[in-house]
């Protein structure tokens, strides 16, 4: 998101979300294990964020990190990026996440679906509607099918802007720009975690044949920049 913490990104709406994700997926830690929310960026409602967060008993789930110079290595760990914002013509940072390759949740508001091919690259959920945020998120996160599909999707060209339009929009994004915004992402432990014994992993390409080459595609872009992460970022994960 852009433009900090502020109330017309919805972050408000993005937390009340993820703490219904975390309560309807309790009994579902063996496929999705403890997940977490990153918070990329600053502003002026982070206080007031901070505080719904205790409220709603996620605050040790939910990670602010003030602001970053350079938010590619969140997006590039992310199994799912969440931009919900109220309204938002043309926001630089889908083009971004689809270029990290993430898996998208929005809103179906402004150019956004335009952005996302229409829902072909990404999950468009109603503005303002944290059930249907968190039913989206979750999804996303349990289905090792659907989350392939997305996000290898979301790694091609638009088909609104194609190659020569991508190219552009992220020459012309400088760092500074990256980093005054508000970005949030969700992912999960089981993708990175050491596995216990007995460990099902439901995005195991052995479980899932069909995702084996969307993975491995995705695996080569992401290798580079997971390797710069913060050591706890690497837990399970929501981005914006």
């Amino acid at each position: 998101m852009r433009g900090g913490h502020v109330s017309p990104k919805g972050i408000a709406d993005l937390l009340h979300a993820f703490a219904l994700v975390r309560t309807e997926s309790v009994h579902e830690r063996e496929f999705m294990p403890e997940p977490h929310l990153y918070l990329v960026g600053d502003g002026p409602d982070r206080g007031s964020m901070e505080t719904l967060a205790t409220k709603l008993d996620i605050a040790p789930y939910v990670h602010f990190t003030g602001f970053v110079a350079d938010p590619r290595p969140y997006l590039a760990s992310a199994d799912v990026f969440a931009l919900i914002s109220h309204q938002d013509p043309c926001p630089l940072v889908i083009t971004e996440a689809r270029e990290a390759g993430c898996a998208i949740v929005a809103p179906r508001v402004g150019g956004i679906p335009e952005m996302l091919d229409g829902g072909a690259a990404g999950v468009l959920v109603p503005a303002g509607d944290p059930s249907q945020t968190a039913a989206k998120l979750r999804w996303l996160l349990l289905d090792s099918q659907a989350y392939g599909q997305f996000a290898a999707r979301a790694g091609e060209p638009s088909a609104v802007l194609g190659r020569a339009g991508d190219r552009r929009i992220h020459g012309d994004l400088s760092a500074h720009a990256r980093g005054t915004r508000i970005d949030a992402a969700l992912a999960s432990t089981a993708r990175r975690a050491p596995r216990a014994p007995g460990w099902r992993d439901v995005n195991d390409v052995s479980t899932t044949k069909g995702n084996a080459k969307m993975r491995a595609k995705l695996g080569k872009r992401r290798t580079t920049d997971r390797a710069r992460l913060p050591e706890q970022s690497y837990k399970c994960r929501i981005c914006i």
